[in-house]
């Protein structure tokens, strides 16, 4: 289904369509989404209506704004114009509280008038648009930085809940063992929103990243448990959102590179079948072993360590190769010279 995003909602092509797309809202929602089947069984036709209005006036608004950006960057002043020619409502004729006094005529000299006085306006400077971009690229920036921030709150607050959890644990149990700790890293965590399960009294649903083994599952599925039977027994309010197992999982990313290797994922954390299929993560980056605590003769955090050790010695030797051979380089051009250095 196409829309003339140029035209408003009252135009009779956008309008049919809005309606159709309404009464499918309405007959399909059920298989759609679930969740929505009591709030939309107490909707009205004309509320449903009203949303889906509402939706494309704001991705008309969005779609206007972006398409004139571009027009104003890529085109100058007389595409932009000529976009807001065809773009103007006041300019379309679905206006149907026109008499025929002449009214639709007025409204045609009013938004003549507007729109000569819009491509008066002075061409932007080369500094003017510099400034512009600079500043669009400011506020991309920032956004990131706000996301990135938003993403790091979202796994502190999965990783202290589990921590907790973890606590929560009978005395002794195999969980709280230091082999175990990879479980919990933050960065490790998911920074995806978690859905809410409205059948749990809005619990948050524990769902598993792809390549996590029934182990690291399992460790996190059972102090996701205890935090909550805990938060539960209290009765006290908590700032942590209870959370419940479900059986999906998400999208096929594998474990972050994280700089301390102390903090990497380990094997026994990592799904066999999908690090098999995965090759491209079969790097001490990615994935290192599980060291001494599950029986193995050494840690990788030792090997990593000692591997970057020599590398920094090569690097070093290298270096002073090359500054001696500098310096020979210089003693023969200044012997060629009679003991003076060139100009060079």
């Amino acid at each position: 289904m196409r829309l003339d995003w140029a035209c408003d909602h009252l135009q009779a092509g956008n309008a049919a369509k809005l309606k159709q797309i309404a009464a499918y809202l309405k007959k399909h929602h059920d298989a759609m989404e679930p969740l929505s089947i009591p709030y939309v069984a107490a909707l009205t036709d004309e509320d449903i209506a009203d949303a889906v209005t509402m939706k494309y006036k704001v991705l008309r608004k969005a779609y206007l704004d972006r398409s004139n950006k571009k027009l104003y960057f890529d085109g100058g002043e007389e595409k932009l114009a000529e976009f807001e020619r065809e773009s103007d409502p006041e300019s379309s004729d679905e206006d149907d509280d026109d008499d025929e006094d002449g009214e639709a005529s007025d409204n045609a000299e009013a938004g003549s008038r507007k729109r000569k006085k819009r491509a008066s306006k002075p061409k932007p400077t080369a500094q003017e648009i510099a400034k512009i971009r600079a500043g669009k690229e400011a506020a991309m920036a920032d956004a990131r930085k706000a996301n990135a921030s938003k993403l790091q709150g979202r796994r502190t607050a999965k990783a202290e809940y589990r921590a907790g959890g973890r606590e929560a644990l009978a005395a002794g149990h195999a969980y709280q063992d230091a082999k175990y700790d990879g479980c919990f890293v933050q960065q490790l965590q998911s920074d995806d929103e978690d859905p809410q399960d409205d059948s749990n009294n809005g619990c948050y649903e524990t769902v598993a990243n792809p390549w996590e083994s029934e182990v690291s599952r399992a460790v996190k599925q059972a102090c996701d448990d205890a935090a909550a039977a805990a938060i539960r027994a209290s009765g006290k309010k908590s700032n942590y959102r209870l959370r419940v197992r479900t059986a999906r999982t998400r999208a096929d990313a594998g474990p972050p590179r994280i700089l301390d290797v102390t903090m990497r994922a380990r094997r026994f954390m990592v799904d066999a079948g999908w690090y098999n299929s995965h090759p491209e993560q079969k790097d001490r980056a990615n994935i290192i072993e599980n060291g001494v605590l599950w029986g193995e003769p050494v840690e990788d955090e030792a090997v990593v360590a000692y591997e970057a050790r020599i590398k920094i010695k090569l690097e070093e030797k290298a270096k002073t190769k090359q500054t001696a051979q500098q310096t020979a380089a210089k003693r023969r051009r200044l012997n060629q010279n009679g003991g003076t250095e060139d100009a060079e």
